[in-house]
């Protein structure tokens, strides 16, 4: 029942922004407002007080709003019907709930169960969906209100908490899968009503609007993440400041929720194109004083983060000129990352939109300058400047940092439409036609040209975020060769498992049900939330994914090809031969199997383990094998291994308290460079390799090789850079 209010107060906000309006604009404002409004205002008495952020505390401040705005609306009655709408608008409207239905099904609620199982298990708020929980009543029914304060001691800003803890009373276990929806048909409704007053045709829009939302960038981020919703955010954004000249306070509380969602603040660049836009529109002395006072005023529920970090450019403690120079002259690389920050953040976009597409964003962009300056500004701005920034940061080995320039992605994707625009005219076709090809021919020499862009790695890197391997320039090599030269199309095959739904339903609910379950029905101390929104039923082990009628195969897996000639390293193995893990005997399936090989392509000995008793492999008919999360430290008096995590060898001192945890495996072929495992003939093996910061055992990111039998029933192994994705 408080969806009620919520959508009240969102449609008569939208009826006092925009009293002349069409419907698919005021359905536009209505789903903005209705998001934001109340939870924005909730999120701020809970970070002031502090307090928990209870259904009451919503609905008490939708109740406020909407008394407020009682007399405004009675006064404007006659506008409260939008104008008649007309087939594109009703087209517009039916693809942006499109867009929603699809992004719930893409949705991956893997992470909010594994955070919920963790917060569950420790109350700490280690993560943004983590941060979420702490602001919710129910869940922390034994803890004190400054939980709320402490919650700002994650390392980054308050983020997508900013909706969710809003909403979480309302949507319970579904928030994230809502706001996440529900953002992708904001990105849509203000994308299309923007670049129909750019190029005059609600079709470009829509066009768009399709390729923002279906293209590998967009499909890889596949949970709520904040930039998502600085990519949703930045065309309402620009629609407001361009449609809507009149209200100088809306475009400061847009502007501050934008930069505010977005990653240690970076979308506070996006005030540059605003203030050209103020710039150009002429706006009074006051519009500008309203614009900043309020956008500084609405930004202000950043304060606690501040209090606790600081102010640092994305955590840099450095110089900016120092990080230019280290960018810039000495052209500096992070370990394990192919190429110098700005270079590999241009490659992977440019991976993920083809040729093809770039070269029409980048004739776009000439059409844009030629006819409409300033719009090209704008977007260039909004594209570059974050670019800038993120080019000269250190240790960027974090795989989910590739997500932060999404907050840039519809500016970019942009210039499509004004290609579209300029395309859809009939004269000077053959003009045209040389100027594509041109265009064309600069996205491939650029695309060959930063291959050639190594970088130098920056070796005090591993000083500051401490890894058990080191890096060697044959596996350098192998990240390089992944990303040689894009293709004439997006490249969807960088999604991995990601556009897998039955597989993802499938992982989400295994973790659901090894870590969340415990806490729910008999057994557990009662928890107000789980009682409310979750039943045993629900977190039941999901039906295994798994043919009935596979056979068993003996793979060989050499570990030193895997990166130095990886199409040769994956065969069936000759039959007798000794496997690692044999899963055809579940007697003999012990907990853990370890090995220690030795490989060119790492200086450290390469820790091989398989957690053979875990749930998700007969779920999802997948074994992992794991390189360098585990190690042994030693012996024990019987001769058994004892292993535990890298971090315990690595980190001074904590040997032994890492036997005193250790898990005991079976002391396996000392140095051996090769691993046999017998599987299902139709399971897949996806090799892990963990790149952990062993100071906090938390993981950078993970490399991948992927073994599948192909339909001669030979393996096929595809490798994946920072995939799967590892989001905590």
């Amino acid at each position: 029942m408080l969806a009620i209010p919520l959508i009240l107060l969102g449609w008569l906000l939208a009826t006092l922004v925009a009293p002349r309006s069409t419907l698919l604009e005021r359905v536009a404002w209505t789903l903005l407002f209705t998001l934001a409004v109340a939870p924005f205002l909730a999120f701020n008495l809970s970070v002031l007080r502090p307090a928990f952020l209870s259904g009451a505390t919503l609905g008490g401040c939708a109740a406020v709003v909407l008394a407020g705005l009682a007399w405004p609306a009675w006064r404007r009655r006659a506008a409260l019907l939008p104008e008649r709408p007309d087939g594109a608008q009703l087209a517009t409207l039916a693809l942006a709930l499109a867009a929603g239905i699809f992004t719930w099904l893409h949705h991956d609620d893997t992470e909010f169960w594994l955070s919920l199982g963790s917060y569950l298990q420790r109350g700490e708020a280690k993560c943004f969906y983590m941060q979420t929980m702490s602001f919710v009543p129910e869940l922390n029914s034994q803890a004190s209100p400054e939980l709320v304060r402490s919650a700002y001691g994650i390392i980054s800003t308050p983020g997508n908490a900013v909706f969710t803890a809003g909403w979480m009373p309302v949507t319970g276990p579904w928030t994230f899968h809502f706001i996440h929806a529900a953002f992708a048909a904001v990105a849509v409704l203000f994308g299309t009503l923007l670049l129909q007053r750019w190029t005059g045709r609600i079709w470009i829009g829509l066009v768009v609007s399709v390729v923002a939302l279906l293209n590998p960038y967009t499909l890889w981020i596949e949970v709520l993440d904040r930039n998502f919703i600085a990519f949703a955010l930045s065309p309402a954004l620009l629609y407001a400041v361009e449609a809507r000249k009149e209200h100088p306070v809306l475009h400061g509380w847009l502007l501050a929720l934008t930069a505010g969602v977005g990653l240690r603040f970076l979308p506070i660049m996006f005030a540059l194109p605003v203030a050209l836009l103020y710039w150009q529109q002429r706006q009074r002395p006051r519009s500008w004083l309203l614009l900043a006072g309020v956008a500084a005023a609405c930004f202000a529920f950043n304060l606690p983060h501040l209090d606790y970090h600081g102010f640092h450019s994305m955590g840099e403690a450095s110089s900016l000129p120092g990080l230019a120079w280290t960018e810039l002259v000495v052209a500096s690389r992070t370990p394990f990352l192919p190429h110098p920050n700005a270079v590999y953040y241009l490659r992977f976009a440019l991976d993920c939109l083809g040729w093809i597409l770039a070269a029409l964003l980048l004739y776009g962009a000439g059409c844009a300058a030629r006819r409409h300056p300033l719009r090209c500004a704008v977007l260039a701005l909004m594209v570059l400047s974050p670019l800038v920034v993120l080019a000269g940061q250190r240790d960027w080995i974090e795989y989910d940092k590739t997500r932060i320039l999404f907050m840039s992605w519809w500016a970019l994707l942009a210039f499509l439409g004004f290609a579209l625009g300029e395309l859809a005219t009939r004269e000077g076709w053959p003009r045209r036609a040389g100027l594509l090809l041109a265009a064309l021919a600069a996205v491939g020499l650029a695309d060959l040209g930063l291959a050639a862009v190594h970088g130098q790695a920056d070796l005090t890197s591993q000083q500051r975020k401490p890894l058990y391997q080191s890096e060697a320039p044959a596996y350098t090599r192998l990240l390089r060769e992944r990303f040689a030269a894009a293709s004439p199309l997006p490249d969807y095959g960088r999604l991995f498992t990601k556009t897998e739904w039955q597989r993802k339903r499938a992982k989400s609910g295994t973790v659901a049900h090894s870590l969340v379950a415990p806490f729910v029905g008999q057994g557990a101390a009662p928890n107000p939330w789980l009682e409310r929104w979750l039943e045993p039923d629900d977190l039941q082990l999901p039906e295994p994914l798994a043919s009935a009628e596979a056979g068993w195969v003996d793979l060989r897996i050499d570990l030193e090809r895997l990166v130095t000639e990886p199409d040769a390293a994956a065969s069936l193995a000759e039959p007798g031969a000794r496997p690692l893990v044999d899963f055809s005997d579940p007697d003999r399936l012990l907990d853990i199997h370890h090995m220690q090989a030795q490989v060119s392509w790492q200086p450290q000995p390469l820790g091989v383990t398989v957690l053979a008793q875990r749930p998700e492999i007969g779920v999802l008919n997948e074994v992992a094998l794991d390189l360098n999360a585990f190690v042994s430290l030693g012996q024990d008096d019987i001769g058994f291994e004892q292993v535990n995590l890298v971090s315990f060898q690595v980190v001074p001192g904590r040997i032994e308290a890492g036997k005193a945890s250790a898990m005991t495996a079976l002391p396996w072929k000392e140095g051996a460079s090769e691993v046999v495992i017998r599987i299902r003939d139709d399971a897949r093996v996806i090799i892990r390799n963990w790149l952990v910061n062993t100071a906090e055992s938390v993981p950078h990111r993970i490399d991948s090789w992927c073994i599948q039998l192909d339909d001669t029933g030979q393996p096929e192994l595809r490798f994946h850079f920072g995939e799967p994705e590892s989001y905590l």
